[in-house]
């Protein structure tokens, strides 16, 4: 059985190991070894994920294994606009299939409740991410040349129009 749970400060070393291993195992075949594991070694170390666990702006929720380990996260932010984003869905390998993910959507939908809509972006050519997200009622908004801050890396922009309760 797994537990779906807000992430708390101890979970921070799970997270990071867990983003650090599934970003790597997604986008090294798009971006290369190096540039992908640099871009990891930036955005999941445990020290940010601890920071993040703080964060009021920032809700990260997390899938605890029946061992204990941590085997998803989500996390989602508002940007300067009040506008939701979903920053990130990402399974252990091991859990592919077995509906933690969609635990995880789900959870975050029920953190959103209220809100017009939920956003997201991913590295244009991770068609798994894409057929996910599509799935769960998510349709493409734009494509973009660059990914966030990353020049040159052209990105898949989402959105949902949420239900109001």
């Amino acid at each position: 059985m797994v537990q779906i749970r807000d992430m708390i400060t101890d979970d921070a070393k799970g997270v990071s190991d867990l983003l650090t291993q599934s970003w790597r195992a997604t986008y090294e075949p798009v971006l290369g070894l190096e540039k992908a594991a640099g871009i990891a070694a930036v955005m999941f170390s445990e020290e940010k994920q601890a920071e993040e666990a703080g964060n009021p702006d920032i809700t990260t929720i997390v899938a605890i294994c029946e061992e204990g380990s941590v085997c998803g996260v989500a996390m989602t932010s508002l940007d300067t606009n009040g506008k939701a984003w979903i920053d990130q869905i990402h399974v252990a390998p091991s859990h592919f299939g077995t509906g933690v993910a969609d635990d995880l959507m789900r959870a975050v939908f029920a953190k959103h409740t209220g809100l017009p809509s939920l956003s997201l972006s991913f590295i244009k050519g991770n068609g798994r991410a894409q057929e996910f997200y599509e799935r769960h009622g998510f349709q493409v908004a734009s494509e973009l040349p660059d990914w966030g801050y990353m020049k040159g890396i052209p990105s898949v922009v989402m959105t949902k129009i949420l239900q109001r309760s």
